[in-house]
């Protein structure tokens, strides 16, 4: 049907493969989870579609559970809460302002894409790659820094980003003492143990990141050419670490409260 299609996926099969295609029209996509070792591929066409994955089915090393997406032109929307071990989620935006959201309770729709996350990635447990694609330009976001040279003088640095496709990632809910580590295509909250998943991303021009609540580590390696990065660090006695920032790129930084 061409006028909105729901889609509800309680479970697939054990080593099975399962696809998924809905036509043009504002398509519903809920997967409860995933068979082990399964394979799952969800393909929408035209219209502002709406997927969500509670959680994916496990795998092993050598048999991984593999789960694609595939967003068809326009205004999407894919929420993840959880991912199974040893899967991978590769999920692709295309034409049209896409947004990606990473959460326990990971709930943006057609009229808030990024909702309103206070989860945490606990149940991160299989590696997700987003790939925004190409996104028209609703909008831009310019800012500046101001720096006072040896000399006296100061010295201010214009930056303009267009903003499109955006990755919402929020680990709010978690009260442990974190290890977050950030580059210029992956994250990964790395302590305590177990690990989360790893999130690689491109092609997207906003990257939102909230941390937890307690005293955490956080190693910004390097961030995305052209891109605009917020990165909360949520309560408690954080550490933050920047080693370099990307060509072009913004980042703005809040450690919010508790001495940082």
């Amino acid at each position: 049907a061409t006028n909105g299609d729901m889609v509800n996926v309680t479970t697939t099969g054990q080593a099975s493969v399962t696809q998924i295609l809905t036509a043009a029209g504002n398509d519903d996509v809920n997967v409860a989870t995933t068979g082990f070792s399964s394979g799952l591929d969800v393909e929408t066409s035209d219209g502002n579609d709406l997927v969500l994955f509670e959680d994916t089915g496990d795998g092993t090393m050598a048999e991984p559970a593999v789960n694609r997406v595939l967003l068809g032109a326009g205004n999407d929307v894919f929420n993840v809460r959880g991912t199974g071990e040893s899967s991978l989620t590769d999920v692709f935006g295309a034409t049209g302002v896409d947004t990606f959201n990473i959460s326990s309770d990971a709930n943006g729709d057609r009229l808030d894409p990024n909702g309103t996350m206070a989860g945490d990635l606990d149940d991160l447990l299989g590696d997700i790659c987003v790939f925004g694609e190409d996104s028209p330009v609703p909008g831009t976001v310019t800012d500046s820094v101001t720096g006072r040279q040896t000399d006296g003088d100061d010295v201010t640095v214009d930056v303009e980003i267009e903003l499109g496709d955006e990755l919402n990632i929020v680990d709010a809910g978690s009260t442990s003492d974190n290890r977050y580590e950030l580059t210029a295509s992956t994250f990964q909250r790395t302590l305590p143990a177990p690990e989360t998943g790893v999130v690689t991303y491109e092609t997207v021009e906003r990257l939102n990141v909230e941390t937890g609540s307690g005293g955490d580590t956080v190693v910004i390696a390097s961030t995305a050419d052209e891109t605009y990065l917020d990165f909360r660090t949520g309560d408690g006695g954080d550490t933050v670490t920047v080693s370099d920032t990307g060509e072009a790129s913004l980042a703005d930084l809040n450690t919010q409260a508790d001495n940082d």
